[in-house]
């Protein structure tokens, strides 16, 4: 087992006795080997599980909790103290950080990250959104593709395609016509500095890659 990491600091390094290889630019697809994305970023991690193939598996700690009729995709990355109730479907290339919850009969669609959040039964995630640090979606919610909902939030209501939300109950805060990266810049600005996010609008972001 290697790592592969494309930060310059790392390179030479080991973590946990485990290797840093080489940069990601060194890699060539091989259905014969095994790999996992291990990278929050829900776009970047999408962006490179369609540039490579690789017999992607999954990574399950041990001190996780998954009911046996769980449907379980490829790629995905289910930390400490995550737990997966009875019916649940979870997609490909998903990552259940750390204490993460998913109840009994819930969809996570692919590339959705899960950050210490929890969802509540029922309820479903569509591709690629977010769940920032202890957020909850309450049950029988439909959340739609790449919205986020921010750290601590409660979501009381179906949320639209790209929505950005926080609170208790959540809100619509933002909505972006950028990617992924360019967003969080802005949004650590407040999105003053940049005309594509807009408060309360109606214009949704074209994310490259999707």
């Amino acid at each position: 087992m290697v790592f592969i990491d494309h930060t310059p600091e790392n390179q030479d390094k080991s973590f946990l006795g485990v290797p840093v290889l080489g940069k990601i630019t060194n890699l060539k697809s091989d259905k014969n080997q095994k790999a996992i994305v291990g990278i929050g970023s829900n776009e970047a991690r999408k962006k490179l599980v369609n540039r490579f193939n690789f017999d992607w598996i999954n990574a399950i700690h041990p001190f996780s909790s998954i009911a046996d009729d769980v449907k379980l995709g490829r790629g995905n990355v289910i930390c400490a103290g995550s737990i997966v109730q009875t019916g649940a479907i979870i997609g490909n290339h998903v990552i259940l950080n750390t204490r993460a919850s998913v109840d009994h009969h819930c969809k996570v669609d692919d590339f959705c990250h899960l950050a210490g959040a929890h969802l509540a039964g029922r309820s479903i995630l569509e591709e690629g959104v977010f769940m920032a640090l202890g957020s909850t979606i309450l049950p029988k919610l439909l959340v739609k593709k790449w919205a986020i909902i921010g750290a601590g939030s409660v979501v009381s209501r179906n949320v639209e395609e790209g929505d950005i939300m926080f609170g208790a109950p959540a809100k619509v805060k933002l909505k972006n016509t950028m990617g992924w990266t360019n967003l969080r810049k802005s949004m650590l600005d407040g999105g003053r500095q940049d005309p594509a996010v807009n408060r309360g609008s109606d214009s949704y972001c074209d994310r490259q890659g999707r």
